[in-house]
């Protein structure tokens, strides 16, 4: 075996490239500049590991939802992971920023049964549309209930303030702490129990400022006789 020490390599010219017959060997930790397209074979673990560090994704954005795997962190309030539960107990704003708004639980699924005001007190009928609710009558009173957060006309999809939710209305003038009932005029929110034979008594939440209430019905109700 013949050894060649040289310092430099080169053509006899200066120009093109060094043709070797046979492939060179040995240790490589002195190139540099080698670029990444002529790169072929395998990368050892030893400078490339099989595992990749964690990062911080901090600054990531649009990523889409389809692509994300595994528990993600709950994004504002609360503690765990985002399961029906954490969400449930997460902190929500009690000062919605402005008018007609609400922070918490809202739906834009269902659609409106009638031509809708902003702020109607409303209850998912039979055909899961959302329609105006009233003391008058347990019929338009005792099942799930919303406030409309947008004025549509019958089946259009509406975003609507679902239980557990602080919804503002700059209009109100409410005492805070008070509970609040369904009314018996159609679509309101009233301050004053119901009286009437018939009626029904249905708490729908309390008033935490003037013009904001948490809006949290009851399950429970009691039709006056």
């Amino acid at each position: 075996m013949s050894t060649l020490k040289v310092d430099t390599l080169d053509t006899s010219n200066g120009t093109g490239n060094i043709t070797l017959s046979r492939p060179l060997s040995g240790s490589g930790a002195s190139l540099t500049s080698l670029p990444a397209a002529s790169l072929t074979g395998t990368i050892a673990d030893a400078r490339f590991p099989a595992t990749l560090p964690a990062a911080s994704g901090a600054n990531l954005t649009s990523l889409p939802a389809a692509n994300v795997t595994g528990t993600l962190a709950v994004a504002k309030g609360g503690t765990g992971t985002t399961t029906y539960t954490a969400l449930m107990n997460a902190i929500y704003d009690g000062s919605p920023d402005s008018d007609h708004t609400a922070t918490g639980p809202q739906t834009n699924t269902l659609a409106a049964g009638y031509s809708t005001t902003i702020m109607d007190l409303v209850y998912l009928g039979s055909s899961s549309k959302w329609l105006e609710a009233d003391s008058n009558a347990t019929g338009t009173s005792i099942n799930l209930l919303g406030i409309a957060l947008e004025a549509k006309t019958d089946t259009q999809a509406m975003n609507v303030a679902l239980p557990g939710s602080f919804v503002r209305d700059d209009s109100w003038t409410w005492t805070p702490g008070v509970p609040l009932y369904v009314s018996g005029t159609l679509g309101a929110i009233t301050a004053t129990k119901p009286t009437g034979s018939g009626d029904v008594v249905r708490t729908v939440g309390f008033a935490v400022h003037a013009d904001m209430i948490y809006f949290n019905p009851s399950s429970d109700y009691v039709t006056l006789a």
